[in-house]
């Protein structure tokens, strides 16, 4: 409970972002006109807590193929989902 609370305060400081803001980045990534897969769009603020939604560089672990296909297959186990990939 104490946690939500301080995760409230700092969203409304603007500190952290909000649920409805949350929502921004991948929004934009589906509607981008002309838009390429690959991209990662995220908050352009503070270490990407906050802030308009923004392309931003992958995370490391993301930017090897080999990684980036074991978190992909994590991702489906965990969410019960099958994609197929790019």
């Amino acid at each position: 409970m104490r946690s939500r609370r301080l995760i409230s305060l700092f969203s409304r400081l603007g500190v952290l972002g909000t649920p409805e803001s949350a929502a921004q980045p991948p929004l934009m990534a589906a509607t981008t006109p002309g838009d390429q897969g690959g991209r990662f769009y995220g908050p352009s603020g503070f270490r990407g807590l906050s802030g308009a939604p923004a392309e931003q560089p992958l995370y490391s672990r993301l930017r090897s193929p080999e990684e980036a296909s074991r978190i992909w297959t994590v991702s489906q186990e965990m969410t019960g989902v099958t994609l197929p990939a790019a």
